[in-house]
């Protein structure tokens, strides 16, 4: 078995759990708002400045997934400007969010591998929502496309990310590694839960 497919196997419970989810609930009935959207554009907008900016400080890790080019701030930008959303609204992350961020941090001075685990569940996450980048802009009353940047795939985006998951053998050899991913992918979901299910935005 590959690693991308143990790491796929090892947090099929915690991915379950996200679609159970408040958020994930509204986002597939079409109930969601959109100042909820909003905030959770804002969350992940937060999760991945901090990720990325790990991330592109490790050469051996850019160079096995090039944030460079499929960065999603611009899109988060762009969505809450459609959105006529501010970025920054005064709110402060989710208290998971907070402790995600500090052991972001951490993995980049110590364990640079453990970023692996939370770059998978964020970029993996495209392959299931390519679904909300059809079905949003009808609930957020939004052009076909406008709104929902977050969501798209850009060209080359899926041959990039097939490589990216064979690397992964290269790059993961050690068992001690392939653990310490497996434990910040977990821990990254745990954070995303806590953000889809624990905050709601009334206005």
């Amino acid at each position: 078995m590959t690693f991308a497919a143990e790491l796929r196997n090892a947090v099929r419970d915690e991915h379950d759990a996200i679609e159970r989810t408040r958020v994930s609930a509204r986002l597939a009935d079409g109930t969601i708002t959109t100042a909820e959207y909003a905030d959770l554009l804002r969350q992940l907008h937060t999760v991945h400045t901090a990720l990325e900016r790990a991330w592109r400080s490790r050469p051996e890790l850019e160079d096995l997934y090039p944030f460079a080019r499929h960065s999603r701030l611009a899109a988060v930008d762009a969505d809450l400007a459609t959105l006529g959303e501010p970025l920054d609204d005064g709110s402060e992350p989710h208290p998971s969010v907070d402790e995600l961020l500090a052991s972001i941090d951490r993995w980049a001075e110590s364990s640079p591998v453990s970023l692996v685990g939370p770059m998978y569940v964020l970029e993996g996450s495209r392959m299931g929502s390519q679904g909300l980048a059809k079905s949003l802009p009808a609930i957020l009353g939004t052009a076909e496309g406008e709104g929902v940047r977050y969501h798209a795939s850009p060209e080359g985006w899926f041959d990039e990310w097939r490589t990216f998951k064979t690397g992964l053998e290269d790059l993961c050899t050690d068992p001690d590694d392939r653990a310490a991913v497996v434990a910040a992918a977990k821990q990254t979901f745990v954070a995303l839960i806590g953000v889809y299910d624990g905050r709601s935005v009334d206005r």
